[in-house]
């Protein structure tokens, strides 16, 4: 559960940019300040940007190439740069064994299969080049771990060509700065209501919330309006479960709920993914956050599971800034249960796995 939520709550946005150009390999680049580090990127209007100082997003779209360079160039008629800042930043290994095979999976849903991941290398400390997809259409994202609380993530798809699409990230990679403050360091926190029952446990990566019944609710943030192409998401979703879990989850097997009540306020939506071989449940909800331009992900897990209870449980977490009741530690809840005789709770900081 654990594993998953860290792989999916921080991977959602990154699936959903797409687009390109090409440029010449000398081709011009201007350096501009972002929070928490500077960067040379290509000239281009700005689509949106952020003032949040640890979770934020910079989108650059490039000029229309012209016919030249989209024939020798092999250039895409539209292109993209987008600069991602986050306070959770993901090693080398969970990309190598997380979100990459996230990433191909959701790109070979459908009559999609042939995509896959076509280059990847090392471009300094701390920093690395992956380009996927097919050799015509080849998606780059580099990674730039400014240290263990702060990361950069470029996505950049402008070539029709692997080489190119490598070369030209490689560029804008390699002139991040990192400047990063306490500011950027800083995670955004949920806001929660939930029942006595829980408490927090010892995690940083996510917000985790357990009760000795075994119930868990697990909360991150991933950045932008994950919900605004729902069949992209809903493979995102899957791609993660097997990738994450290990599970493979047929479509049937994952349901959007209809909208009921109670429910968060604004944007908001309900997944149910279903495990027949194990009778169990896990639901995924999300809730978009525009004043932050980020969404609340949300994860819940009953032995006793019903749609009614997901709701519930997904209308008791909220955008930061809204109402909120702070939960005891569940080291304490634990310990309550151990003097009272229930001896299996003694010692535990959180529920074994």
């Amino acid at each position: 559960m654990k594993r998953f939520a860290r792989a999916f709550l921080l991977s959602c946005a990154g699936l959903l940019l797409a687009g390109s150009r090409a440029f010449a390999d000398d081709a011009e680049l201007r350096r501009i300040s972002l929070p928490g580090f500077s960067i040379e990127v290509l000239e281009g209007k700005v689509i949106s940007t952020s003032a949040s100082p640890s979770e934020g997003k910079h989108v650059i779209e490039l000029p229309a190439p012209g016919i030249l360079e989209k024939t020798l160039e092999k250039a895409h008629d539209v292109g993209r740069l987008v600069i991602e800042w986050s306070s959770q930043p993901l090693s080398q290994d969970e990309w190598k064994k997380m979100l990459l095979p996230t990433f191909v999976d959701a790109l070979n849903s459908g009559a999609n299969s042939d995509n896959q991941l076509l280059k990847e290398a090392a471009s300094g400390k701390d920093r690395w080049i992956y380009v996927m997809g097919t050799p015509k259409v080849p998606i780059g994202f580099g990674v730039i771990n400014c240290d263990t609380a702060f990361s950069v993530t470029v996505t950049f798809t402008r070539y029709r060509d692997v080489e190119r699409q490598f070369a030209g990230l490689s560029r804008i990679v390699n002139s991040v700065q990192c400047a990063v403050t306490d500011a950027n360091r800083v995670r955004p926190i949920a806001a929660t209501r939930l029942p006595a029952k829980f408490g927090r446990t010892p995690d940083r990566d996510v917000q985790i919330f357990q009760a000795l019944d075994g119930e868990q609710v697990l909360i991150n943030f991933t950045q932008s309006d994950v919900q605004r192409d729902p069949e992209v998401y809903r493979k995102i979703v899957r791609a993660l479960l097997k990738n994450a879990l290990g599970v493979d989850v047929p479509d049937s097997q994952l349901e959007i709920l209809p909208e009921g009540s109670p429910r968060p306020a604004g944007k908001s939506s309900l997944m149910r993914a279903n495990f027949p071989a194990t009778q169990e449940i896990l639901y995924v909800g999300t809730q978009y956050c525009p004043a932050m331009n980020l969404s609340v992900i949300s994860m819940s897990f009953s032995p006793k599971s019903t749609d009614q209870l997901a709701r519930e449980r997904q209308s008791q977490v909220g955008c930061p800034g809204e109402e909120s009741t702070e939960s005891p530690s569940f080291a304490s809840i634990a310990d309550a249960a151990c003097s009272a005789g229930q001896k299996q709770f003694c010692g535990l900081e959180q529920l074994p796995e």
